[in-house]
């Protein structure tokens, strides 16, 4: 695996040298996916080689299309937005800000972000950056209490 470009530590400096690697590859975070492959951000790297799956798996129907997904990502069929409608709705979100209870929820919420992050599922940047990020979108965070089951059965509590 080859190392992966971006930081994945949650404070300032790491979200400035992030987006100083995608400002050096124009924004377009997909390109950088690529180029860096394989590493823990290439689709699909957090499961087996397709090609070792393929015996276990490959008479099952829908193989080709899993085995696509594994190797290229999931595509989902979404219409494009305008430009200008996606910088009004980033504008707009980030000045409404995140939902109530992530306020309610601060720490536990930081501790959940970060837990993401050093897992390499998402990757510190200024808010800033989001303006230069081709195909960006934001939305507001929130923390709800939820019931969950433990391995032993019993009901717990989660955010």
């Amino acid at each position: 695996m080859n190392p992966p470009l971006f930081i994945f530590k949650l404070c300032p400096s790491t979200a400035g040298f992030n987006a100083k690697v995608l400002a050096e590859n124009n924004f377009d975070l997909e390109s950088i996916i690529l180029q860096q492959h394989p590493s823990q951000l290439s689709y699909g790297s957090e499961f087996r080689d397709p090609n070792l799956l393929e015996e276990l798996l490959g008479q099952h129907p829908i193989w080709p299309r899993l085995k696509s997904i594994l190797s290229e990502g999931a595509h989902f069929p979404l219409e494009e937005i305008s430009s200008e409608e996606r910088e009004t709705d980033l504008v707009f979100h980030a000045s409404r800000g995140n939902h109530k209870s992530a306020s309610k929820n601060i720490e536990i919420l930081r501790d959940i972000v970060k837990e993401d992050v050093e897992r390499g599922f998402a990757i510190p940047l200024p808010v800033t950056a989001l303006h230069f990020l081709k195909g960006a979108s934001l939305a507001p965070l929130g923390c709800v209490q939820q019931s969950s089951i433990d391995m032993l059965g019993n009901r717990v509590v989660k955010h």
